[in-house]
């Protein structure tokens, strides 16, 4: 075993934050440049935030509506097989019904797929159209930094 004890008062006892800076060199960047950036992040947020919403508010009514189609086409087929007869007959009469009503289901499936990889879409470009911004905007300043030394 070690003889020191683990304080953690002494993690920072050498480290003075009035002399943190001294050493480097001023960053070649102002503080309305961070202050623009900040402020273009937050509106792409703002951006995505709502068409993140919008989207799934999209997505919700669509699966709502596939949900209730397939569960009026279940009872459909199911009170149809209970009916009166052979369960065979009632279901050799309902095969057709049932496979459409599978391709229905498959192609809701697909359609939400399809909504869902749209709104991936629009909030990638969101995000593309910010750092793009921001890379230029870090072009502009640090250009702007060299040119005047």
């Amino acid at each position: 075993m070690s003889d020191k004890t683990n304080n953690t008062n002494d993690l920072f006892s050498g480290f003075d934050l009035n002399n943190f800076s001294n050493g480097y060199s001023a960053l070649p960047a102002s503080a309305q440049y961070f202050m623009k950036i900040q402020n273009n992040n937050l509106s792409a947020m703002k951006e995505i935030q709502s068409v993140m919403f919008s989207n799934m508010q999209e997505i919700s009514q669509r699966q709502t509506a596939v949900f209730s189609r397939i569960m009026e086409q279940t009872t459909l087929i199911t009170n149809d097989i209970s009916k009166e007869g052979r369960p065979e007959e009632k279901l050799a009469q309902n095969i057709n019904v049932i496979k459409a009503s599978y391709e229905d289901a498959m192609a809701s499936v697909k359609e939400i797929s399809a909504l869902v990889r749209k709104a991936n879409e629009k909030t990638t470009k969101i995000l593309k159209k910010s750092a793009e911004e921001n890379y230029k905007e870090g072009q502009t300043v640090l250009s702007s930094a060299a040119a005047t030394k």
